[in-house]
């Protein structure tokens, strides 16, 4: 062969080993189906020059050059590529991952995520996410995680707690910590992040003539499979990797479970779509990074009407002068608006105009003159630890494993509004827990 001139049997197998890189890194479900993609029809020998590849995993492991150095040298390979060579140059080539925002990971296919994740196995990455190989269906049903049913006042609907299991969990920790901790929130946003609190959220609006209150309903189960796998995307994952991710974040519980509760048949059929799952750690972060729209188009008609505004979890608010008071009815009709337009549903049961002559609660947050706890939260949790004092931990904590752990977040919670009342609380609990 002439100086300058390409091997028509080398440039053919750098062509198939970039290719089947490609297709099986992006979530063909085995090795023949990316051969069969690459190198269509009946051949004699395809099966065993198949077989002598290796394994799907062996071949997303082995460097590219490697790989190419391989079939080309195979005799089936040499026999057939020369002849084929034509179809091969026009197989489709990978783009390499381009991301949005700073300090992403750069996961160009299935098995860098795999490989970041710590998860031996592609197989393994798609069971925790729920996800058939071939990416038709997103399940979510597996045993990975554990439930309870936890009572709402005034008659609401139970929230359903879905926690993973330590497997799961510690891929979800991983998502938390690598890629949604580095992304962007709203300024509005208080909630799930590091320097906001309810009291950042509820000091905004200290000492208005009005402040407005609303609630969304259903916050996390309204976020669902599709713009969570949406969001990697926009983040700047290929589909295969954005898939896998959402898997990995969201989950359906099973209808049978959902029916227990005695759900009405829309809320069962809310609850039973794949959605962020209350009780897993990358469900917060989610939410705040997939309502940053709407975040904006709140804070924008906030300034509209002279008015601030900041978001904690579901819970929003808003406070402003006279005139916000005077249209606030228009007001809270426009807020709905575009919650609808969001993807989210305002609960017109809990929202509330509050005038300076009237008691403004946020969150449970007084924030008339100083942001202040209620005389009715503080009287609750005493009352808590009396009869804790009195009767014993079981009596107060039933099946809750984890009682004590979020009573001590509540009086945290008090602590930061009123050092005073918080200090007393957390000393008989301290004396509690370690007699």
């Amino acid at each position: 062969m002439s100086a300058g001139t390409v091997d028509p049997i080398r440039e053919a197998s750098g062509q198939l080993a970039s290719w089947l890189r490609f297709r099986l890194t992006s979530g063909s479900p085995s090795l023949d189906e990316a051969v069969e993609s690459g190198m269509p029809g009946a051949w004699p020998g395809k099966a065993s020059f198949i077989q002598r590849l290796g394994s799907a995993r062996a071949i997303v492991r082995r460097d590219e050059a490697d790989l190419a150095d391989r079939i080309a040298s195979d005799p089936w390979f040499r026999r057939w590529g020369a002849e084929r060579v034509r179809r091969w140059r026009h197989l489709p080539q990978p783009a390499e991952m381009v991301a949005r925002w700073e300090g992403l990971p750069i996961l160009n296919g299935v098995a860098d995520l795999a490989d970041w994740l710590g998860i031996p196995a592609l197989g393994e990455l798609h069971w925790l996410a729920g996800i058939e190989r071939g990416g038709e269906e997103v399940g979510g049903r597996l045993g990975h995680y554990t439930y309870r049913w936890i009572p709402r006042k005034h008659g609401a609907s139970p929230r359903l707690l879905a926690s993973p299991k330590p497997r799961l969990k510690a891929a979800q920790h991983r998502i938390l910590r690598g890629i949604l901790e580095r992304v962007p929130l709203h300024d509005a946003a208080h909630g799930f992040r590091r320097g906001r609190s309810i009291l950042t959220f509820a000091e905004v609006h200290v000492r208005r003539d009005c402040v407005l209150r609303a609630d969304l309903a259903e916050f996390f189960p309204s976020i669902r499979f599709g713009r969570v796998a949406a969001f990697f995307e926009t983040a700047g994952y290929p589909s295969s990797v954005a898939r896998l991710l959402a898997g990995l974040c969201c989950h359906a519980p099973p209808r049978s479970l959902v029916r227990e509760a005695g759900l009405p048949p829309s809320e069962v059929a809310r609850w039973t779509r794949p959605h962020l799952p209350q009780g897993a750690p990358t469900s917060p972060a989610l939410s705040n990074a997939l309502a940053f729209r709407f975040d904006r188009r709140l804070a924008g008609l906030a300034a509209a009407a002279g008015a601030d505004y900041t978001r904690y979890a579901d819970d929003l608010a808003f406070s402003g002068g006279d005139g916000l008071r005077r249209g606030a009815a228009r007001f809270l009709d426009r807020v709905a608006a575009i919650a609808l337009e969001e993807g989210f549903e305002l609960n017109y049961r809990k929202s509330r105009v509050m005038p300076a002559c009237a008691r403004q609660r946020l969150a449970g947050v007084v924030v008339n003159e100083r942001p202040n706890t209620t005389r009715a939260t503080y009287d609750e949790l005493k009352a808590i630890l009396h009869r804790w004092e009195t009767r014993g931990l079981a009596a107060c904590a039933g099946d809750d494993p984890v009682f004590a752990e979020r009573l001590l977040g509540r009086i945290a919670a008090l602590g930061q509004l009123n050092l005073e009342k918080g200090g007393k609380l957390r000393l008989r609990f301290e004396r509690l827990r370690s007699a």
